[in-house]
């Protein structure tokens, strides 16, 4: 299992998936009371175990994401 700051620096290299991590643990269903402005307080918050199942859960749809930017540019 990586530790927090391997994940942190993973999302960190990747903006757009920062961007998303940062959406996700701000959303209204996971009913955190404070706004998380930091990948690192976003995983203190939500845990390295739900992180990764939220990747997962991701890992589908960038692929199919990947495919269709791809078609667009062709």
């Amino acid at each position: 299992l990586a530790s927090m700051e391997q994940v942190e620096q993973q999302l960190g290299q990747d903006p757009v998936l920062a961007y998303r991590f940062l959406r996700y643990v701000n959303s209204a269903g996971l009913g955190f009371d404070r706004a998380i402005d930091s990948l690192r307080q976003g995983l203190v918050v939500l845990g390295l175990s739900r992180t990764a199942n939220w990747l997962r859960d991701l890992l589908p749809l960038a692929s199919q994401i990947g495919r269709a930017s791809c078609r667009e540019r062709v």
